[in-house]
């Protein structure tokens, strides 16, 4: 996408605004997108050169959103974010089409079984261009395919894949229409809706890996939380799309787990991010007593139905143990990887939470921090940042030291979250939403 925006915008400073800042780090994340969808989740690591679902969804949400704000102020901008996210979408629902058999294989297993852990009977968390496993030839010749994962308990499970594809796809259709999804989409989403939704209803009590590809021995909050929110965004689509879904009580599911939800892993009124055993069907599970900066996605995205108060005194907690008044959060207390540091899009996504909440000195306070930093020579964001002072330096695996010292740069997933975040920014502060005191942490 080529744009000439100072012009459009009729921009006469030498300052970029904001909307030429969205306007470029959009046309910058489009060229994360391969023809057929496939996106990239960073153009600068190659052990990131496959799709991630969840990047991906996200990335899908962030056009979304900047096309909204960009409709009545630049119409070629508005539509190259629609196109692109309706390529990416296109990509996601043939990668689920493509492995409908490892989910209906999934549906006649004993969820207790060590078959019913192995990847075969999955979907992948990660798709190479073909929509399959992920396949590189890394530096030094080094060969890796995911598929080596298939036999056993991989961290390549998840169960957000499926519903963030569908969330994203709920996002599109109520941005630009049902018309928008082109015709293949449809009726892939047509052929395999009821499956995924028999997916996303038969794992969601059962370990996987978390938001970070870890703990796959553990039920998160995140993906309980995803899941919920999945299950209503596919009755949505099918309403939308006239589809007659043969899922009977949809709604009722959704319901369902969200007060497993609540009953399994908030204590004293504090949504904790996972628990290592169900210990059975009527025993309450002890959570593990800390919290994951991705809770934010569960009030910002997911919003699963839990009784008042639960947010607000997760959100208080995740703000003292993760951030400890910095503007950038850490992921978990003891992150380790790329020896541990803080992560540019959760400050972003809890920036956007921050404006959708009137607290847009606070939203304000993280993309100015993350604009000044690191987009004055460029609109390429890294993961993190590595600044963690708890860190031990404990990097078993060198990712710091095969990266050249350096955190993963250009991840879209960052770049998308600084488009959603200054699009919330956006429509708080132009509908005349009151602006707080800058207040990022309450300090014990």
């Amino acid at each position: 996408m080529v744009v000439e925006v100072a012009q459009k915008l009729q921009v006469s400073n030498s300052k970029e605004t904001r909307l030429e800042t969205m306007a470029r780090t959009l046309s910058h994340l489009v060229e994360h997108i391969g023809e057929n969808g496939h996106t990239k989740a960073s153009l600068t690591y190659e052990w990131y050169g496959a799709t991630w679902f969840r990047d991906a969804s996200m990335v899908v949400l962030g056009l979304a959103d900047t096309a909204e704000i960009f409709r009545n102020v630049d119409k070629s901008i508005s539509d190259e974010a629609q196109r692109a996210a309706s390529s990416v979408l296109d990509f996601l629902w043939s990668s689920i089409a493509n492995h409908k058999e490892n989910m209906c294989r999934s549906l006649s297993l004993d969820p207790k079984s060590e078959e019913f852990k192995k990847l075969r009977n999955h979907l992948p968390a990660r798709l190479g261009p073909d929509g399959r496993y992920f396949q590189a030839a890394l530096k030094h010749g080094e060969l890796y395919n995911d598929n080596i994962e298939d036999g056993r308990d991989s961290w390549l499970r998840q169960y957000d894949s499926v519903p963030l594809a569908v969330i994203a796809t709920e996002k599109f259709v109520g941005a630009f229409g049902a018309d928008a999804l082109n015709d293949e989409t449809k009726a892939k989403i047509k052929s395999v809706i009821d499956d995924s939704i028999s997916y996303m209803v038969k794992t969601y009590r059962t370990p996987c890996a978390n938001a970070w590809e870890l703990d796959w021995g553990e039920v998160h909050a995140y993906n309980l939380a995803a899941t919920s929110r999945g299950i209503r965004s596919a009755l949505y689509l099918a309403q939308r799309l006239g589809i007659k879904l043969a899922t009977a009580n949809i709604e009722q599911k959704a319901d369902e787990i969200d007060l497993f939800l609540e009953k399994t892993l908030v204590r004293n009124g504090v949504l904790y991010k996972s628990t290592k055993s169900l210990r059975g069907e009527d025993v309450a599970p002890q959570p593990n007593c800390e919290v994951d900066a991705s809770e934010i996605f569960i009030f910002s995205i997911f919003k699963p139905n839990l009784s008042d108060g639960i947010e607000e005194k997760t959100l208080k907690a995740m703000e003292k143990q993760l951030f400890d008044g910095n503007v950038l959060p850490l992921r978990y207390l003891g992150d380790e990887y790329f020896t541990g540091g803080r992560w540019l899009l959760l400050g972003l996504a809890f920036a956007k939470y921050y404006s959708e909440h009137g607290r847009t000195g606070d939203a304000e306070r993280i993309i100015k921090y993350v604009e000044d930093k690191y987009m004055q020579k460029g609109h390429m964001l890294p993961e993190q940042e590595i600044v963690n002072p708890a860190s031990t330096n404990n990097d078993p695996d060198h990712y710091l030291e095969r990266n050249g010292g350096s955190p993963i740069s250009d991840l879209g997933w960052s770049e998308s979250e600084y488009l959603r975040a200054s699009a919330a920014y956006y429509k708080a502060v132009n509908s005349n939403a009151r602006s707080e005191p800058l207040i990022i942490i309450e300090r014990p």
